[in-house]
């Protein structure tokens, strides 16, 4: 990956991933407005960090990579995503997509 993207970019999205792991971890019994702030929360990080790169720093494959990585992050927390975005009427692989700008 380094070879892709400059190392201060790659420190952006590790300190990025650090705060979200850091808060996935702090839930215990989390609500589903717990569950989405948390999603949007990092979704608004990694817009900001794609806007500040001029929308290069996240192309359709990291795109998928990065929901994929959101998805597992909070799933290994004990989180149904399956039955939270069914109450939700959304798609699990759409969760990210209401705040989503990459």
């Amino acid at each position: 990956m380094e070879g892709l993207f400059p190392p201060d970019l790659l420190q952006r999205f590790d300190e990025i991933f650090d705060v979200f792991e850091r808060d996935v971890a702090g839930l215990s019994v989390p609500t589903d407005g717990e569950v989405l702030s948390l999603i949007r929360n990092v979704v608004y990080a990694l817009n900001a960090l794609n806007e500040d790169c001029d929308s290069d720093a996240i192309a359709t494959g990291e795109r998928t990579v990065l929901c994929d990585y959101i998805d597992r992050t909070i799933s290994e927390a004990g989180v149904d995503l399956d039955v939270l975005s069914a109450r939700h009427g959304v798609p699990r692989e759409d969760l990210t997509d209401e705040w989503r700008t990459w």
